[in-house]
């Protein structure tokens, strides 16, 4: 019992060391990027679907339980092409803001005349509009704008390959 061990520098030093991890978390927790959803919207409130790009357009229309073209075109649209569509973009996810100066959107291609632009329905209201635009950083995103937001952010998933401008697409 002679060799008593002062444990008070040892519990010092510990509580130094657990004050310093808990430091460089909060420090590093500002480089994570958020992910949220893309769009506020359920996808069975949405009635109608218009995609435009340069002179092209197609409106898709739901009927009761199968997706139809809005005239002049006619037929169904393909079951499995608007699920992809709805379980990608519609349940897609943004990531990292890209820019905020709106004299960049042409880079990110998300101007007004290089985008594609895809406008959300229910009824005659119009639910969400979304611009979205080839990304040259990677394959696998795409960029994306809301109109009078300056924001440009990256998608999580690729959804320029799950729409498209034209009709024989999507039969």
């Amino acid at each position: 019992m002679a060799n008593k061990t002062n444990w008070t520098a040892y519990i010092i030093i510990l509580l130094v060391l657990a004050l310093l991890l808990v430091y460089v978390q909060i420090k590093d927790k500002r480089y994570e990027h958020a992910v949220s959803p893309i769009f506020n919207v359920l996808p069975e409130d949405i009635t109608t679907v218009t995609i435009q790009k340069g002179g092209n357009e197609v409106s898709l229309l739901r009927g009761d339980s199968l997706w139809t073209f809005l005239e002049p075109d006619t037929g169904f649209v393909k079951e499995y092409k608007i699920n992809n569509f709805m379980d990608y973009v519609i349940k897609g996810k943004k990531g990292t803001v890209l820019t905020e100066n709106p004299e960049r959107y042409s880079h990110f291609n998300v101007d007004d005349s290089s985008a594609t632009r895809l406008e959300l329905k229910q009824g005659e209201q119009v639910l969400e509009v979304l611009l979205i635009g080839r990304s040259s950083a990677g394959f696998s995103s795409d960029n994306i704008r809301i109109p009078g937001d300056p924001r440009v952010w990256q998608s999580q998933e690729k959804l320029l390959n799950r729409l498209s401008e034209k009709a024989s697409w999507w039969r």
